[in-house]
Order: structure tokens, then C-alpha cells, then sequence
């Protein structure tokens, strides 16, 4: 047994796939039993976080490591 919590982190790119990824963390917890899955939905990028060739840049990383952490740190704390 572990004490790791599965996040999936998704969303800078935009979130088409989001209620399939959803349906396979529900199914994971109903088959598993185990509520240490979850989905951590990134806000996308804009213009102005762009990067080069359409990708996330710079400040879309750093809006998302904003966003993952504050997602995290509830988990962490109370040990989830």
C-alpha cells in the first residue's frame, strides 16, 4: 500500500478530452476503491502565454505551476 495520490493535470492546451478523463478517474476510484485519484483542471493558454509554435510558454508553465500547487497542497496537508 502506498500513500501517493494520482493527480492528473490537464487543460493548458484546452480540455476537449476533460469528460473522458473524468469518466476514467471515476471508473478507477468504483473499480479500485481508492479516492486517491483526481483531475486538476489547467487553465489554457492565451496569446499572451503562447510560446513558440503554438505551445504553452513560459507563463502558461508558471500559471500552471500556480494552479498545481494550490491543487496539491490540500492533498499534502491532510495527507490524502
Amino acid at each position: 500500500m502506498t500513500d501517493a495520490h494520482l493527480a492528473w493535470a490537464y487543460g493548458m492546451l484546452g480540455a476537449p478530452m476533460m469528460p473522458s478523463i473524468c469518466r476514467a478517474v471515476d471508473r478507477c476510484i468504483h473499480e479500485t476503491g481508492d479516492r486517491r485519484v483526481s483531475v486538476c483542471r489547467l487553465s489554457a493558454m492565451t496569446e499572451r502565454t503562447a510560446g513558440a509554435r503554438s505551445h504553452p510558454g513560459k507563463k502558461a508553465h508558471k500559471q500552471a505551476a500556480k494552479e498545481l500547487a494550490a491543487f496539491l497542497r490540500p492533498l499534502l496537508a491532510n495527507g490524502r
